[in-house]
């Protein structure tokens, strides 16, 4: 399986045992969830240890800023209109008859500063594990196999389908490429519900192909993760940074 956004390396942060990044990766999330944007401190705390770790992991910094770009503007279209639709009494600001109040910058800031801590955290975690690993790291944390299972086969699923909508999209623009917008919007929307008949045919024969190789609900462990004293260690580290970010959240 082709891991699209596992970028192979020999940094420090790619060797660190899948499970310990796991961990680390949940608190961290936990730690920026609960993290007051007011709180400068904490905030500065989360991006220099975020941004630390991004280093090490000798990866370009395009390839963040890429991935990073491709969800975050979901998240600014969502939150963008926050400023101007919480109606308290503080205006800060008036433009063309139109108010910006104080709680919804708040709002709009601590949504946005919080998603993406996340989004990059998320982005540095499977930029440096593949995904057997991270769900072997699951289940080894003794998350549900029921769950891990499921996550599992939704990513495979998912990778089938994009190569699937890919080739749909590439006939589409090589046979159609004459046509008028509205009669390509025509064609367009059959071609989406052919695309959906084809996703549920094709669900079946994954179904039915993993069933004739045995598939019993277990997960085949690609490699079988091994701790050792510097996964201890970066642990700890990881760990003792984390607690001083709760300290100065107070």
């Amino acid at each position: 399986m082709k891991h699209l956004a596992y970028k192979p390396g020999n940094s420090l942060i790619h060797n660190i045992d899948p499970r310990g990044k796991v961990i680390l990766f949940v608190l961290f999330v936990i730690s920026a969830t609960f993290t007051n944007i007011e709180n400068i401190l904490s905030v500065l705390l989360l991006v220099s240890g975020l941004l630390t770790i991004i280093l090490a992991t000798d990866i370009p910094i395009l390839h963040y800023l890429r991935r990073f770009l491709k969800f975050y503007l979901m998240i600014f279209v969502v939150t963008v209109f926050l400023p101007f639709l919480n109606e308290s009494n503080n205006v800060i600001l008036t433009i063309g008859g139109v108010n910006i109040y104080e709680e919804g910058v708040l709002e709009f800031l601590n949504l946005n500063i919080k998603l993406s801590l996340i989004l990059f955290s998320s982005i540095t975690l499977i930029s440096t594990t593949t995904f057997p690993n991270i769900v072997s790291a699951l289940e080894e944390i003794r998350l549900p196999k029921v769950v891990t299972s499921v996550i599992y086969l939704t990513n495979r699923f998912i990778e089938i389908l994009s190569v699937e909508a890919q080739r749909q999209y590439l006939a589409f623009q090589s046979r159609y490429i004459y046509l008028s917008p509205y009669s390509r919007l025509i064609i367009l929307a059959k071609a989406m519900s052919m695309f959906f008949i084809r996703t549920i045919e094709r669900s079946d024969r994954i179904y039915l192909g993993m069933i004739a190789r045995g598939f019993n609900g277990q997960i085949p462990k690609a490699t079988k993760l091994a701790w050792d004293d510097k996964d201890t260690i970066a642990v700890t580290i990881g760990l003792v940074f984390l607690l001083f970010v709760w300290i100065a959240n107070g």
